[in-house]
């Protein structure tokens, strides 16, 4: 102690909010709350140094301050952010790779608090999250399952509870969502939704072995149009087509892709089975209308895992440089 030498590395201030540890580096909210950063030693500059790794998603941070984090380390390195407004950023942080991926959660509720365990080979997240159940407001500690299990029985739904009897039986106890309208499940068949009853118990039409019963969600992802290189210039500004894409799943089911989130054609994949391969898919003709635009669509509702891997796209370039007014 009596020969610390103190040495300023940066200037830009940390929130209160909890700061995550990756390998040698960390990751923290700057001070007033719209940029996540992160530092480390950098052999160049012989400093800690970092990068904003928000650079190309302000929309997700610009007018909120992140109040908790956790880092599941295990098996995808997520930071989970909860934001002041109750929704959730996620920030998939793999420096060595250069892979700085975000992702957004809307709940039925609030986002309060998240928190990382470590349960068995996998880091689980747990929630506080703020519903409103039969006309009042409470609190729920919501666990999220494993993204990875040998069991294809899980579902995907928010606020689920799942029983498994060795007994058939024709009905389920769900009284933390009356009155809400929810996804059913029974033996790996999806059901039609139904509001729970004021009596929190849903009789089913027949009976089953495992039934899950939970919020749905819809799960939306956009690609951004491709960038390439040309013998004359840029892709950018020309016009063009997607006319086929080759979705990599693994373990999936469901689903729907097109060119915007209005018009989408449904993913054909076998039935009653989880999907693991390259799926093409031909999207419909534009006809004349082509455009600057070659971004990607996917949409997912199914109460099943839906985990893509990679897209490939098939471009059609229709013409030259695009005239556009005031350029």
């Amino acid at each position: 102690p009596t020969n610390c030498n103190l040495k300023t590395q940066t200037k830009r201030g940390a929130l209160s909010c909890e700061t995550q540890f990756k390998g040698n580096r960390c990751v923290f909210v700057q001070e007033r709350g719209g940029t996540v950063r992160d530092m480390g030693y950098s052999y160049e500059s012989d400093n800690y140094t970092g990068q904003d790794l928000t650079l190309f998603v302000k929309t997700l941070v610009k007018g909120h301050l992140a109040v908790t984090s956790a880092y599941a380390q295990d098996p995808d390195s997520i930071i989970y952010y909860v934001r002041d407004d109750g929704q959730l950023n996620c920030l998939t942080y793999i420096p060595e790779q250069k892979v700085y991926g975000w992702s957004h959660f809307v709940t039925n509720g609030k986002y309060r608090y998240v928190e990382s365990v470590a349960e068995g080979e996998q880091d689980t997240i747990y929630f506080v999250v703020d519903r409103v159940i039969n006309n009042k407001s409470v609190k729920c500690i919501e666990r999220s399952i494993p993204l990875y299990t040998e069991d294809n029985s899980d579902v995907f739904l928010d606020c689920y509870v799942k029983v498994a009897n060795s007994i058939k039986t024709d009905y389920i106890n769900a009284p933390h969502l009356v009155g809400q309208m929810v996804d059913i499940v029974i033996d790996g068949q999806q059901m039609p939704s139904r509001v729970v009853p004021p009596t929190g118990v849903i009789k089913l039409d027949g009976k089953a072995n495992v039934i899950t019963v939970g919020l749905p969600y819809t799960t939306k992802i956009k690609i951004p149009s491709v960038e390439q290189q040309i013998n004359d210039g840029t892709l950018q500004g020309r016009v063009a087509t997607v006319s086929r894409v080759v979705l990599r799943m693994y373990k999936s089911f469901g689903g729907k892709v097109g060119r915007t989130f209005d018009r989408m054609d449904d993913i054909t994949l076998p039935p009653n089975e989880l999907f693991t391969g390259d799926k093409p898919v031909i999207l419909p003709k534009m006809g004349i209308n082509y455009s600057t635009d070659t971004s990607i669509c996917i949409k997912h509702s199914d109460p099943f895992p839906f985990n893509l891997l990679s897209i490939t796209r098939i471009v059609e370039i229709g013409g030259g440089l695009r005239d556009v007014p005031g350029l």
